[in-house]
């Protein structure tokens, strides 16, 4: 039989596994219900569902497959496992604690049409992702949508593997409508919400960009481009949330020469947007989307620019949604050990470390420098500058 909330209120003050102390109540329906706790001496959540021993294990497996997917729109998975409580069996998943949802934020009044602007890409984005990691989200409601510091945080406790991704897209035409209120048929919203269950995350994007849309037979799933969302100031200042304001695409960089010439350092290279993957925060929110880069994860093609000691820089893709996070620049400096033909056999992060996630994409880019070939091994020390426009990187090389 279900729990109601004043049952799981009970809760308050108890230990699951004896390791995390549940806090305050946030709140639940029936068989399950969310607690502030604390997890390496940190704030976090957890939620705790009761139910037989089949049901916790099944609803474990989903979470530890979910836990995997690295996003920075996603509330990211710290720790779940199993306990017992009574005839019951308890599955918990122990998660970012975030500090607002968006159905507190309705609360006090409906979004403005420049707010759902600045909302919807990052949503597109991060549904783009689960589609093609085979899930769904399947509860794209305001409680679901979170505020963390000035990140937007999606939910991720009941992400469905295998779900369908049609449902995600039929579920933004309600959405807009609830946020919006009396506003829905701004446009272009009363376009997609006419239409959302007939596109594609790909059509709905290019209409809310005001671009042409493709139409299609039947709708499938695809990638989009995305953007941080917040929501500033003026909605609550619990709710922390910050409106950043969509980038024009830059044009595709042309291919470099087959023998590149000697040249002064090139003009910092503004990479296309693209999907960004998940990270942890480890300065401020602005410069540190969180998620490391996912394992097997696809970048696109290396851009080459030659400099005038020989060397040939790799330069990081950095996806416009994670750029727009960074204040002011994060420096990272990366040492590699290259081979006597030149090539990056080992590339290492040195400290100080910035956001793993940055790191990731830095490292896996100075893996593909060409260096001029020697008589024996070489090292030679990177350091990148990451700015909101632009990305710098200088070479030098260790003297043995």
């Amino acid at each position: 039989m279900p729990w109601d909330a004043a049952q799981w209120k009970q809760w308050e003050g108890k230990d699951i596994a004896s390791v995390y102390p549940l806090r305050r109540y946030i709140g639940g329906t029936g068989d399950a219900a969310v607690f502030e706790t604390e997890f390496e001496n940190n704030p976090a959540a957890i939620k705790v569902v009761a139910g037989t021993r089949e049901e916790a294990e099944a609803r474990l497996g989903n979470w530890k497959e979910s836990a995997e997917l690295a996003h920075p729109a996603l509330v990211k998975s710290l720790a779940s496992g199993l306990t017992a409580s009574g005839e019951s069996t308890i599955a918990y998943l122990v998660m970012e604690l975030a500090e607002e949802n968006l159905a507190a934020v309705l609360v006090e009044r409906p979004l403005t049409p420049d707010e759902v602007r600045e909302m919807l890409p990052v949503l597109l984005d991060v549904l783009a992702f689960l589609h093609g990691k085979g899930f769904a989200h399947g509860h794209l409601r305001p409680p679901n949508l979170m505020a963390l510091g000035d990140q937007l945080k999606v939910s991720s406790d009941s992400l469905i593997p295998g779900g369908d991704p049609a449902v995600d897209t039929r579920s933004l035409g309600p959405l807009i409508k609830e946020v919006l209120g009396s506003s829905r048929s701004a446009e272009p919203f009363g376009r997609i919400v006419k239409n959302a269950d007939s596109w594609n995350l790909d059509q709905i994007g290019a209409c809310l960009r005001g671009e042409p849309i493709q139409e299609l037979v039947a709708p499938r799933p695809s990638k989009s481009r995305g953007f941080l969302l917040a929501i500033g100031a003026g909605i609550v200042v619990a709710c922390g949330l910050a409106l950043f304001l969509p980038s024009t695409e830059p044009p595709p960089m042309k291919a470099p020469s087959e023998e590149p010439k000697p040249a002064p350092p090139p003009e910092p290279l503004k990479p296309q947007p693209k999907n960004a993957k998940a990270a942890k925060e480890t300065k401020t929110a602005r410069e540190n989307p969180m998620g490391p880069l996912s394992p097997g994860a696809k970048t696109k093609a290396p851009t080459l620019q030659a400099t005038s000691e020989g060397v040939t820089q790799v330069l990081p893709d950095i996806p416009e949604a994670a750029r727009n996070t960074i204040t002011g620049r994060v420096r990272i400096n990366v040492r590699v050990r290259v081979d006597n033909a030149g090539n990056v056999t080992q590339a290492t992060a040195e400290p100080p470390l910035a956001s793993k996630y940055f790191v990731d994409r830095v490292v896996a880019a100075s893996r593909s420098w060409k260096f001029p070939a020697g008589s024996g091994s070489q090292e030679w020390f990177l350091r990148f500058e990451l700015m909101r426009d632009q990305t710098r990187a200088f070479s030098s090389k260790v003297s043995n």
